[in-house]
């Protein structure tokens, strides 16, 4: 399998919030899975064009983003700080 589906990474997601809730305790990555897979299905992270999620992609966005917002002593994950993760996974 070369990636995730949309209700794939929903589900990671929704996993993923459990590991981290420790060190971010209101957060909850579930409701944004779906701004998130459209940014990581867009050509520069998906040039095949496959429509599917890789995991080293998924994981560095959602590592970098938990890890400024810890950083920031935020409770959970703004906007901002997904699209700014993000735009470091699209540049070259």
């Amino acid at each position: 399998m070369a990636g995730h589906t949309s209700e794939e990474v929903c589900e990671i997601l929704a996993t993923l919030t459990t590991v981290y809730q420790p060190l971010v305790p209101q957060l909850n990555l579930r409701p944004v899975a779906g701004s998130i897979y459209p940014w990581l299905t867009q050509p520069v992270l998906d040039p095949t064009h496959s429509g599917r999620v890789t995991m080293d992609y998924l994981m560095k966005l959602v590592t970098t983003a938990l890890e400024w917002t810890y950083e920031a002593r935020e409770t959970d994950v703004q906007t901002g700080t997904r699209e700014q993760a993000l735009n470091g996974l699209c540049s070259p």
